[in-house]
């Protein structure tokens, strides 16, 4: 492994330091064997291997080089068999090298995103076009990926989700132009020429002729650039066919859009399946639990990558809930068009169909809604982060997804202690997603319900385009305008009622609401003696107190000849009685009765000097009151809840003349 003795001369990556170190200080040179690939053992290019045990090192390290030592790329290979096992290649800065005829400097790959990188290759006549593999998982191609001699043209894909670019190499030239078409020469950086003209290698004066400026960025000579060769395929949004995948079991199934003709797919950067008809689902089996697969699809009909996708198999992500408040907590989901709305609250409703998927970025999301207090949240499985993908300025970590009963980090890896609370390991936790959405002084728009005769009227303080109405947790109405009525209720039943802003895509409140008791109140007279108790009426006013009929009751103590206009609650009217008796003088005794239904009151009402509280009437079937309100402790008797009581109206009277 040295060129003219010198060690100092095998260039190696990062990740070989430890093989180039070992073998310069002579430590473990037991472990070094190479393989020349010309006809002479010990003519190079050729691949060294450095191998355990005496290295030290867990792999096999298979490393290529050049004639000059220099390594051109390198393959890790488990000891084991294991089946991960994947090739892993060095991508090194452009040469000035002979391709045929032809000196020109070859691609330099080094600027991409080896993960993201695929080789495009041709056949003969530039023609046949496909997708050889990703740069860092398969072997520089033989032959069609570039001859410039030949006018083939040094291509590459760069594949992110669904945003897809292809590139082109320029090696620097230097042109004339002639009547129609540039003629070009391919130079170094000195500006020289060399082909091979008639077998013989030869100079070529290019002093004459033209250099881009695009060869020369800012006081640095470039050896080749790469261009954008078609317009860049953007994201979902762009209508054009895109990939499509999820997660089977052990299995991932793949698809498009929009499927047309034939396809190849590439797992991990490498051929996996082609000539494939997509159709219908094509379905990747017997994959590894918990491991992230790289899929990506081509079509062979349209000549163009689709796109690509990473997917964890059988990541088992359960999303726990149980620290929620059933009652008051909504799932939050979204569409197959992404849009989103709310699918109900968790005690009527079972889990939305698709709720979360993080396979395809989709997070479990939920909102707590009380009173006008309103919090979104997300839940964060359990991950580890790629330390590395932090270290620069605008990188994104890389991320996976790990079982509660993986403790400790995969190598390169770090597991946030976030995931760890009271000397216990987490599966995840929820995080509230934007900023808690206070009380009615928040200046936020607020919930406001009012109630009516078997219905409750709902609107916000400052209504603005379409809401979605919720009752009891579920979906009563889509896309109404407010004010709105919900009629036909019971007006003994206390209501949940909830709104969604469909327009501003968030959570109004709730409010818990009983539809108007006033007209279902029944006042009991099954105490009263039929034989000296009296209606006593008045008019609309409230004025012209007459004295009317006896009551009459029947065998159930209801009351059968009430009049007309005895009482109107809403209306101010209240029931109101007389008994008649006489004492043991034969003395007259009159005493004047109000019926007083259930009803509870803010208690903010009644701070302040002279503020009067805010009453209102409630069905015997209400046992709380609402948030900010209380019922007197007058309507329990006995253990027993009332819907109403009499009390005498005014001091009683003894004996009249």
């Amino acid at each position: 492994m040295t060129a003219n003795g010198e060690t100092s001369q095998v260039t190696v990556s990062k990740t070989l330091e430890t093989v180039k170190n070992n073998y310069i200080t002579k430590k473990k040179k037991d472990a070094i064997t190479g393989e020349a690939l010309g006809d002479e053992e010990d003519k190079f290019p050729g691949a060294i291997t450095y191998e355990p045990p005496a290295s030290g090192i867990s792999k096999n390290i298979v490393v290529t080089v050049d004639n000059n030592l220099n390594v051109s790329g390198y393959v890790e290979k488990s000891t084991g068999g294991d089946d991960d096992d994947t090739p892993k290649y060095d991508v090194f800065e452009s040469e000035y090298t002979k391709t045929g005829d032809y000196y020109y400097y070859e691609p330099d790959l080094s600027g991409f995103n080896p993960e993201n990188t695929y080789y495009v290759v041709y056949g003969q006549n530039g023609n046949s076009e496909s997708v050889y593999g990703r740069i860092d998982r398969v072997e520089k191609p033989t032959s069609g990926w570039h001859d410039y001699g030949n006018k083939l043209w040094a291509n590459v894909v760069t594949v992110n989700e669904s945003n897809v670019t292809y590139w082109t190499w320029i090696p620097r030239y230097k042109y004339t132009l002639g009547d129609q078409i540039a003629n070009i020469h391919f130079i170094d950086l000195n500006d020289n020429c060399k082909m091979n003209v008639e077998g013989k290698e030869q100079i070529v004066d290019v002093s004459k002729e033209s250099l881009p400026e695009s060869f020369l960025f800012g006081n640095k000579k470039l050896k080749g650039y790469w261009t954008t060769k078609y317009e860049i395929q953007l994201s979902e949004s762009s209508g054009l066919e895109q990939l499509s995948s999820k997660i089977n079991g052990s299995s991932i199934e793949v698809t498009t859009t929009k499927p047309s003709g034939l396809y190849t797919i590439y797992l991990d950067g490498k051929k996996y399946k082609e000539h494939q008809s997509l159709d219908s689902v094509f379905e990747i089996k017997n994959l590894k639990s918990t491991k992230v697969y790289d899929v990506c699809v081509y079509s062979e009909t349209n000549n163009r990558m689709v796109g690509r996708r990473k997917r964890m198999v059988n990541s088992n992500i359960s999303v726990d809930t149980s620290g929620f408040d059933k009652a008051s907590t909504y799932y939050v989901a979204y569409d197959g068009n992404g849009k989103e709305y709310i699918a109900g609250r968790m005690d009527k409703t079972s889990t939305p169909a698709g709720w979360y998927n993080y396979e395809d970025k989709i997070w479990a999301n939920v909102v707590t809604v009380n009173e006008s207090n309103v919090t979104y949240w997300t839940y964060i499985p359990r991950y580890e982060y790629d330390t590395a993908g932090v270290e620069g300025v605008a990188q994104m970590a890389n991320v996976r997804f790990i079982p509660v009963t993986q403790t400790t980090a995969d190598t390169g890896f770090q597991i946030p202690e976030s995931f760890k609370f009271g000397g216990k390991d987490l599966a995840g936790y929820w995080v509230s997603k934007y900023e808690i959405q206070l009380s009615e002084s928040s200046g936020i728009e607020q919930l406001q319900v009012t109630a009516g005769p078997k219905n409750i009227n709902v609107t916000t303080s400052n209504p603005s385009g379409k809401y979605t109405i919720y009752v009891n947790g579920e979906v009563s109405k889509t896309g109404v305008t407010l004010p709105y009525t919900i009629k036909d209720l019971n007006w003994d039943s206390a209501y949940d009622i909830c709104v969604y802003s469909e327009d501003n895509k968030r959570m109004v409140g709730a409010k818990k609401k009983s539809a108007d008791a006033i007209e279902a109140i029944k006042v009991d007279l099954s105490g009263f003696n039929p034989d000296c108790t009296y209606y006593v009426t008045y008019d609309e006013n409230g004025n012209n107190e007459k004295i009317g009929d006896k009551i009459q009751l029947d065998d159930k103590g209801n009351a059968t000849n009430m009049p007309k206009n005895w009482y109107n609650y809403k209306a101010k009217i209240w029931a109101n009685i007389v008994t008649k008796g006489r004492d043991a003088n034969g003395n007259e005794l009159i005493t004047y009765w109000t019926y007083i239904p259930r009803y509870e009151y803010d208690t903010s009402g009644v701070e302040g000097v002279n503020q009067m509280a805010n009453a209102r009437f409630i069905p015997l079937s209400q046992k709380t009151p609402d948030t900010g309100f209380q019922i007197p402790e007058c309507f329990s008797f006995g253990g027993k809840d009332l819907a109403g009581y009499w009390v005498s109206k005014y001091e009683i009277q003894g004996t009249i003349d």
